[in-house]
């Protein structure tokens, strides 16, 4: 058995820890059973498989790629496997720390708003990053966006992320696919 140590619902979220976030919403994904256990604060996220422990988010989708078979851009070209390997980049490497930080700077502020606007625009109307099923950029997108829009966000970067009507509405999409029985429920501001 699976098992996939976080650190448990806080700050508005089902699970506080982002890798924590992603590595569930990957399992989820690719249908593999798994059971959760919460660490407290003695120790990092970590996936335990058969008594051997793999720290971070990146290992457990190669764990799931490798050893579970699962392609998690099934479907998509090569283009579209490279645009969701840079979404995922921008999500993990630069509004990951940004959602995690206590304090926004002015230039923090000014690339995480951008990064917002490039999310909601390759969303647009679709389900999904890609279309109508999740991927891997989703996995890492989601729980990040999640933490912008949560009581435990930055409120300048909280109400940023908010106006995307269209990451709104994806968030609580996919917390409603994931988490269907965490209470959540963030309204997509007003057209003007």
């Amino acid at each position: 058995m699976i098992t996939l140590h976080g650190y448990g619902p806080g700050g508005g979220l089902p699970e506080t820890s982002l890798p924590a976030m992603k590595s569930e919403v990957l399992l989820q994904i690719a249908g593999v059973a798994y059971r959760k256990a919460e660490l407290g604060l003695a120790g990092s996220p970590v996936l335990e498989v058969a008594g051997q422990r793999l720290g971070g988010d990146a290992l457990v989708r190669a764990f799931l790629e490798q050893v579970h078979g699962v392609d998690f851009e099934e479907g998509l070209g090569g283009r579209e496997r490279a645009q969701a390997w840079t979404i995922e980049r921008m999500a993990e490497d630069h509004l990951r720390p940004a959602a995690e930080s206590g304090e926004v700077e002015r230039e923090t502020l000014v690339l995480a708003v951008r990064s917002l606007a490039a999310l909601a625009e390759l969303l647009g109307d679709s389900p999904f990053l890609f279309g109508r099923r999740p991927c891997a950029a989703d996995a890492a997108a989601f729980p990040v966006l999640a933490r912008l829009m949560s009581p435990a966000g930055a409120p300048i970067l909280r109400r940023r992320a908010e106006s995307f009507g269209a990451l709104v509405a994806y968030v609580d999409r996919l917390m409603a696919r994931y988490y269907p029985n965490f209470p959540w429920l963030i309204e997509a501001p007003a057209a003007a």
